[in-house]
């Protein structure tokens, strides 16, 4: 069956051959079957209105602008959903449908219009950045990420926001432009990382600014600092991104891992690495009255399988006879390892 016979089978008296007319269109997937499936719109039938809707997202294009206004004054919620969507199409012909449509009452509704209008004309992300609803705002921040220049002009505006997801989305702008972070105006604009509420957000600026805390012995206070953070998110994301630098280098990381910091962060920073720096604070933290048990434990296990200097053993003979059950009994299997 072509096209003009399926077309006209939408409009049959016996509902299984316009079901079957509609399928078969969609199959042939040919925009000029577009001009039956508008006139499903209003069909009594709702499978019918769907399909017309959905023939409608599938082949308008900019020609069909008429309906594109017809859609956006429509009392059908998912009507006007729809022109928000697809108006854009028609290029800066659209741009007054989708303005429109921007002041919807429907959140979703002025969330898509917003979305296709910042596709369509960059000069409307100024206006969609303090728009009031944050949805709006943090769309804009996904706009906005795709333009370098756009990002230094919005970046304080952004990392300013009165709400949470939007600042995020200014954490992950400077996380692909590393770079601001040299400037004092966006590190005060941030504040100390301490303050940082959501821990993904925490973990992607010490990602950025573990480099500088090389060299930066205010920097590497901020992150020696954070080494007490009890966060797991946190944690799985600082470990790695200390592990990817040579933290042992940050001006007093060595000495917090040794004496204070987490358990977790100093677990991962240790357990599985054979070098001989690691090894030497390994020793230290088995010797330090301070630390857990429960994290000495999980270095003595670590051990097992591998060479150990003999300044190590002499630690574990010492601890085989610890009062904490689970360090002497950790210890003990080691030693029957070694022997």
């Amino acid at each position: 069956m072509s096209i003009r016979p399926a077309l006209s089978k939408l409009h049959h008296k016996d509902v299984r051959q316009r079901r079957r007319a509609v399928r078969h269109l969609f199959e042939i997937d040919d925009p000029n079957a577009l001009s039956g499936f508008i006139q499903l719109l209003d069909d009594e039938d709702y499978w019918f209105r769907e399909k017309s809707m959905e023939a409608i997202e599938k082949w308008a294009a900019s020609a069909d602008l008429k309906l594109f206004e017809d859609l956006s004054k429509s009392d059908d919620n998912k009507k006007r959903l729809l022109a928000a969507r697809i108006s854009g199409r028609a290029h800066k012909s659209g741009v007054l449908i989708l303005k429109k449509l921007t002041t919807d009452t429907q959140p979703n509704i002025r969330l898509a219009a917003w979305k296709s209008l910042i596709e369509i004309e960059d000069d409307e992300i100024s206006n969609a950045i303090i728009f009031s609803d944050r949805a709006v705002r943090k769309e804009a921040v996904y706009k906005i990420m795709e333009n370098k220049k756009l990002v230094r002009k919005f970046i304080h505006q952004i990392l300013n926001d009165s709400a949470d997801s939007v600042r995020s989305g200014g954490i992950q702008l400077l996380t692909k432009n590393p770079e601001l972070l040299n400037e004092k105006e966006i590190l005060e604009t941030i504040g100390p990382i301490s303050d940082i509420s959501n821990p993904r957000d925490k973990a992607r600026i010490v990602g950025i600014m573990i480099p500088q805390a090389l060299k930066d012995k205010d920097v590497a206070s901020e992150i020696v600092a954070l080494t007490e953070e009890k966060n797991s998110e946190f944690i799985d994301i600082f470990s790695r991104k200390l592990r990817e630098n040579d933290w042992k280098e940050i001006p007093g990381l060595k000495n917090a891992i040794i004496e204070y910091a987490n358990d977790s962060l100093t677990a991962r920073l240790l357990i599985g690495v054979r070098g001989k720096e690691e090894m030497e604070i390994r020793d230290k933290i088995l010797k330090n009255e301070n630390r857990s048990e429960s994290l000495k434990s999980r270095l003595i296990e670590d051990l097992i399988g591998r060479e150990i200097t003999s300044s190590t053993k002499e630690i574990i003979l010492l601890l085989s006879e610890s009062e904490d059950k689970m360090v002497r009994q950790s210890a003990t299997n080691l030693i029957r390892e070694l022997s």
